[in-house]
């Protein structure tokens, strides 16, 4: 399973120098990528958020047996092209999600706790509380806990400023899932139970439609072809068209068309390079261009110009755009620092470049990185 926490993403513990900015006096050429300061650790499915001021919330991350679970945070400011610590977590967490609320504070919610890396021990824990980092102070602050612990849950903001946390792993010694799901509300700061999912799912996907429902995507140890919508005005989930194909550690993004891209994973025996795209409208997926590449684990990123670049995830460097207009994907710049990037994070920029964080480098089973760079389209 794409989502295991065994040997297949293990990393080896490697800080690279410095959080000094490398990024060049020179502007840089449309489609390419350039260095930029170091994070002050090597990170990799951590998690990334842009707040209101323009900075960027780098938070948690680590992996398996060599790369203990940390609850560290950092900063990273455009201006200066530099990371800077922050307050830490209240735990270390890997397997997370974070979402920037309306009154700009980021919530923390789920994921695992692996101090030694071993995921059958008992250092390994799920995590059922959540907490809230508040950038005007720099810390976070405890709120209200999930009835259950959930590694690797599907996380939506919704229209009315609630957040909706489905599914997760629930053990991963054994691999069961949840099919449950809750509602969390800045209001109050409590979660509350809402409609359960058709089926469990652990580490799928969830993409905010233009029309307010939730698609939920792919899943890890079930049926990899089904998806369904939740419907914040009545609360349920139901089944909508299926997949194409099977996909683990796919990407889903939200066109500006309303369409939503769904490109590479693993089909459980191969990498894939193929997409597809689900029509809210008709409520079916259909087949688009392929990647150059086959994908496991890459970023993707819808881009102003309503491209979307999708990168890392593959032992090439290469990184590629899609095209609503033609469904076509097309080279773009290369990768600067790890061909893989698996596990890396990739966050919009108000001034419109992508920043890319972290991730494992050449093959998951090697180093992880705190080096980061920027793609200017």
């Amino acid at each position: 399973m794409f989502l295991s926490r065994g040997p297949a993403l293990v990393l080896a513990a490697v800080v690279l120098s410095g959080s000094a900015c490398t990024t060049s006096s020179t502007a840089a050429a449309p489609g390419t990528f350039v260095s930029t300061g170091s994070m002050t650790r090597d990170r990799t499915r951590q998690v990334a958020v842009l707040l209101h001021d323009g900075r960027v919330l780098v938070a948690g991350g680590g992996d398996d047996v060599i790369v203990p679970t940390t609850a560290s945070a950092e900063l990273y400011d455009p201006a200066t092209g530099t990371f800077a610590p922050t307050g830490s977590m209240h735990w270390a967490r890997t397997g997370f999600a974070a979402t920037l609320l309306d009154n700009g504070q980021v919530l923390i919610v789920g994921g695992a706790n692996d101090p030694e890396g071993d995921v059958t021990g008992s250092s390994y824990s799920l995590i059922k509380t959540a907490e809230l980092y508040d950038p005007q102070r720099g810390t976070f602050e405890l709120t209200g806990s999930m009835s259950v612990g959930r590694d690797h849950p599907a996380v939506a903001l919704l229209r009315d400023g609630e957040v909706l946390v489905a599914g997760g792993i629930a053990d991963d010694t054994d691999g069961s899932v949840l099919g449950s799901a809750e509602l969390y509300d800045p209001k109050t700061g409590t979660f509350q139970p809402t409609g359960r999912m058709t089926m469990p799912r652990g580490g799928a996907n969830a993409t905010l439609l233009a029309d307010g429902r939730v698609l939920l995507v792919g899943a890890d140890g079930i049926d990899g072809t089904s998806a369904e919508l939740y419907n914040p005005a009545t609360g349920t989930f139901t089944a909508t068209g299926s997949l194409t194909r099977e996909r683990e550690g796919e990407t889903s993004t939200l066109l500006a068309n309303g369409d939503v891209l769904v490109a590479g994973g693993n089909d459980q025996h191969d990498d894939l390079a193929s997409s597809e795209l689900y029509d809210p409208r008709t409520g079916t997926f259909h087949p688009t261009g392929s990647m150059r590449e086959t994908r496991v684990g890459a970023t993707a990123t819808l881009l102003r110009n309503s491209l979307v670049l999708v990168a890392g995830g593959s032992p090439d460097a290469t990184c590629e755009l899609y095209d609503p207009k033609t469904g076509a994907f097309t080279s773009t710049g290369l990768l600067g620092r790890g061909t893989w990037r698996h596990g890396a994070t990739a966050t919009l920029l108000k001034d419109g470049r992508v920043l890319i964080a972290g991730g494992t480098t050449d093959d998951p089973d090697t180093e992880g990185l705190a080096s980061a760079e920027l793609y200017t389209p």
